[in-house]
């Protein structure tokens, strides 16, 4: 599936690639409705189904492609990432943690599949990085293109502060 997705509906795209072994669906869902509503109508591949869309996908004719990028292997036959077949312009990193311990045997294995990510980006691309994330830190050095960093609890570039939580 992840090979069909690449080659009619990613390819010829700019594709934002939403990664991390946590918060992958939420960010996704998040970016494709903060790009509807600047206007932009991307397609996107998400994990769930994105309550503003009603829906897990859509394809538009807009430039933009978001899809959720899992590390978990793509079929039987292909082992490696699924996010490795999205042709990644830029991803959105949230995290990485040790998880999947049926695919990867320990957290430089799952360390290795991200650096792969981080290293499919092109140079015109951007790695947007959550900097709260120690080995996203540990990560972001390796990419070829611009980094941005974000983040709560960090240095980060862009950092969210001030935060109130309301309860209903």
């Amino acid at each position: 599936m992840a090979a069909v997705v690449e080659e009619n509906f990613i390819r010829g795209h700019h594709s934002i690639v939403v990664a991390g072994t946590h918060g992958k669906t939420t960010t996704t869902s998040l970016m494709a409705w903060a790009m509807e509503g600047a206007g932009a109508s991307p397609s996107f591949l998400i994990g769930g189904v994105a309550e503003n869309f009603n829906s897990s996908f859509r394809v538009t004719d807009g430039p933009y492609f978001v899809i959720e990028g899992d590390e978990y292997d793509t079929a039987y036959f292909d082992k490696g990432p699924k996010f490795m077949h999205y042709l990644p312009d830029t991803v959105i990193l949230n995290n990485v943690e040790f998880d999947h311990a049926d695919i990867y045997r320990d957290i430089d294995a799952v360390k290795f599949a991200f650096s792969r990510l981080v290293n499919l980006i092109p140079g015109r691309g951007q790695l947007i990085a959550g900097w709260d994330s120690d080995l996203v830190r540990e990560l972001a050095p390796r990419a070829f293109c611009r980094v941005e960093s974000f983040g709560i609890d960090s240095d980060a570039r862009w950092r969210a502060g001030d935060i109130v939580f309301l309860l209903r």
